[in-house]
């Protein structure tokens, strides 16, 4: 579902190059879906279920939706955004890249220092990057993904490096409120980093940044920015 979107196309992408079969649906389907190749299904419908085993979700989407129900009434494995993003990143050497702002170029830097160096990444992006082209690339090398922090199952994910590049209080619902793509107060939003960057082995957070650096406090972590020491690390 919403196959459009720069997120979900590179999924879609992604799970392509493994020998996946995919199909899709949008509200209103452009150039990214056209360019995978795949019948795509213009809006979202129960009727556009036919012989798939799995439905992946974007983070809006909410459990009630009519394709969602559909879905889990036949069986069908239902696996939001980040589910599947989790799995291809436990799979090999990873460095996951989040923070309020930041995040796309910095995980576009470092895929491409992983190309220059000829270890053939696996790329994950929240944008377009000429280097790939577009916003995935398949590799066998270390996987390197944009960890998107407005989703709350982000916590979850877990990557041999974490990378977080600032956090404010960006997608925290207002008070009282709730919404599926938006973490419940800022103090959620803390934890749900805890979560995700104390599952890493090593963590890189700006040597300038005191929340975050309160936050790590304990963890293995490295720092980078004025103040900050970055040894050198090789791949493994």
């Amino acid at each position: 579902m919403g196959i459009e979107g720069v997120g979900m196309s590179a999924l879609a992408r992604l799970l392509m190059a493994e020998g996946v079969e995919v199909t899709g649906c949008d509200l209103a389907p452009g150039p990214r879906a056209r360019r995978l190749g795949v019948p795509v299904h213009p809006e979202h419908d129960p009727g556009h279920l036919a012989d798939e085993d799995t439905l992946v979700v974007p983070t809006p989407v909410p459990p009630d939706h009519p394709e969602v129900v559909e879905a889990r009434k036949r069986g069908l494995r239902v696996l939001r955004r980040m589910e599947l993003l989790a799995h291809f990143l436990a799979q090999r050497p990873s460095a996951g890249v989040t923070g309020t702002h930041g995040k796309t170029t910095t995980t576009g830097m470092l895929a491409a220092i992983l190309l220059e160096a000829n270890l053939d990444p696996w790329v994950f992006l929240g944008g377009e990057l000429a280097l790939l082209p577009g916003n995935a690339r398949p590799g066998r090398g270390p996987r390197v993904a944009e960890v998107d922090e407005s989703d709350p199952l982000f916590r979850e994910v877990r990557v041999s490096v974490a990378v977080a590049t600032n956090l404010e209080a960006d997608h925290v619902a207002p008070p009282g409120e709730r919404a599926p793509n938006y973490h419940e107060s800022l103090e959620a939003l803390k934890e749900a980093m805890r979560g995700f960057l104390s599952g890493a082995k090593t963590v890189v957070v700006p040597a300038m940044d005191p929340g975050l650096l309160a936050l790590t406090e304990g963890l293995p972590r490295r720092l980078f920015g004025p103040g900050g020491r970055f040894g050198r690390r090789r791949w493994t």
